[in-house]
């Protein structure tokens, strides 16, 4: 019988799983389940398997021993992203990608697919594989996966959506800011009109740049009143709602996607409907992509420093791994409007 950790006694007494409820459970040795977890002996497949099983069945948490199994660095870094096709995302993780490429660190990616399921069954699996930190654009502000992130204490940066007061180092743009900054551009140009396409109103994010296009718009004397169009996240249902809307005969002279598949799925519904940009409609993106630039005519965005983003994130998630950061990090970086065909004067 294996002597008891001081760590795994205390486990035992508070009715946590052990190693050894582990190991009992996947029919293993312990000490098989501490290769297993540390990666400093190869184990079978089969058996591997058997104890990642085990684990999950009984929730165990791979750091509650970590100190006595961490022996070295595993010199993995893992991003967890929402939707690896957004321009947005994945500009992101090529970023990050390149910054790592500098240094011994592999990079481990997880696609989430707006999924908060998936998301967490991904990012416990990340968790097992030990990686010296995370980096994490979350589906939702608040989800189960951040509870599962508190407790493996793997370092973590939480980028974009960002819940209010989180206890995590997080880097997000000012997006109330920036969407006013936008509205009362398309103001500038006379317009009174204002539509502003929305995709997911509970995100922290949507909400700030809703909050902004209002501030902008009350400023101005303008009615928002009927509106904002909730669409959702995929381009598809942006071009759908922008139709049904158009479908109502209250058009408006401008439109502000709040993101880049938004802005697309407008287009569609506006050429559907006969309508050309900037001529009978401006419209206006939030997240500038390249594909804004090349099409004619070229569109008019919003854009998120996303080098400073990624750089932020890394020093950031590299200083918490050395140790060399107290006080958790809460960064607001600023947009820039960037004027192209599809805005004009009205």
């Amino acid at each position: 019988m294996p002597k008891k950790s001081p760590r795994e006694k205390e486990d035992r007494r508070k009715g946590r799983p052990t190693m050894v409820d582990v190991a009992r459970t996947a029919g293993v040795s312990t000490a098989t389940v501490s290769h297993v977890l540390s990666g400093v002996r190869v184990v079978r497949q089969i058996r591997r398997e058997r104890v990642l099983k085990a684990i999950d069945f009984l929730d165990y948490s791979p750091n509650q021993v970590a100190a006595s199994l961490r022996v070295r660095r595993s010199a993995v870094i893992g991003i967890i992203v929402p939707d690896i096709i957004s321009s947005f995302f994945s500009k992101i993780v090529r970023q990050i990608e390149d910054l790592a490429s500098g240094s011994k660190c592999q990079i481990l990616l997880a696609d989430t697919q707006e999924d908060p399921v998936r998301e967490r069954e991904r990012v416990r699996a990340l968790i097992r594989r030990r990686p010296d930190g995370l980096i994490l654009v979350p589906c939702r502000d608040h989800t189960e996966t951040l509870e599962d992130l508190r407790k493996s204490e793997i370092p973590t940066v939480i980028i974009d959506r960002v819940e209010k007061g989180t206890e995590f180092d997080s880097i997000f743009v000012q997006n109330a800011k920036a969407a006013a900054e936008g509205c009362t551009y398309l103001i500038s140009l006379g317009h009174r009109r204002i539509a502003l396409l929305i995709s997911e109103p509970r995100l922290r994010n949507i909400s700030q740049r809703i909050r902004g296009y209002r501030a902008a718009m009350k400023e101005a004397g303008c009615d928002d009143a009927g509106m904002i169009i909730n669409a959702g996240l995929t381009l598809e249902q942006g071009h759908l709602a922008m139709r049904q809307f158009l479908m109502t005969g209250n058009r408006p002279t401008a439109v502000f996607a709040l993101t880049d598949y938004l802005a697309l799925g407008a287009l569609r519904a506006f050429s559907e409907a006969g309508l050309t940009v900037p001529g009978d409609i401006s419209l206006l993106a939030f997240d500038d992509t390249d594909w804004m630039a090349a099409t004619r005519p070229s569109i008019s965005a919003i854009s998120q420093p996303i080098g400073v983003i990624a750089q932020q994130a890394w020093r950031t998630l590299q200083e918490r791994i050395e140790g060399k950061r107290g006080k958790n990090l809460a960064c607001q970086l600023c947009c820039t409007l960037i004027k192209r065909e599809s805005t004009t004067q009205l």
